[in-house]
């Protein structure tokens, strides 16, 4: 009795191919979980963002001037808005087709709006309820 060669290569040759089809799934699952864990980072940066904004425009104050000086809410609307601009770009591609849409929508009525429109009392209450719009539909996705 002898060994058969035949035999033994058909035995490599599956488990060459075993182990090359795993390695290829093992790269499909890391590489998916990799792309959660930073879909999930962004979500997450994006979210305490709007929520350091909004306690902004809560109390009528942004961060302080590197003067000590408090500066309000309409002179750092322009700087806010590009920071949240930049932050829901990294996001929104997460989005399906119709979420996609409906989150640039949020975003561009904060987008659209102008520090003058932000400057009293009823323009901070606008700019609240779009951040909170934007932070709800986070939550929601």
């Amino acid at each position: 009795m002898g060994i058969h060669w035949d035999a033994l290569r058909d035995v490599l040759v599956v488990l060459l191919f075993g182990s090359v089809g795993g390695a290829i799934s093992g790269a499909f699952v890391a590489n998916y979980f990799t792309n959660q864990r930073h879909r999930k980072h962004r979500k997450t940066v994006l979210f305490a963002f709007l929520n350091v904004w909004a306690s902004e425009v809560e109390a009528n104050r942004g961060a302080t001037s590197p003067h000590n000086v408090a500066v309000g809410v309409a002179d750092q609307f322009d700087e806010r808005r590009l920071v949240l601009i930049e932050k829901a770009a990294a996001v929104e591609l997460d989005f399906g087709d119709a979420t996609h849409i409906k989150f640039k929508g949020l975003v561009d009525k904060i987008g659209t709006m102008t520090p003058g429109e932000v400057g009293d009392e009823q323009g901070r209450q606008k700019l609240l309820q779009a951040i909170r719009h934007i932070t709800s539909f986070l939550e929601e996705n």
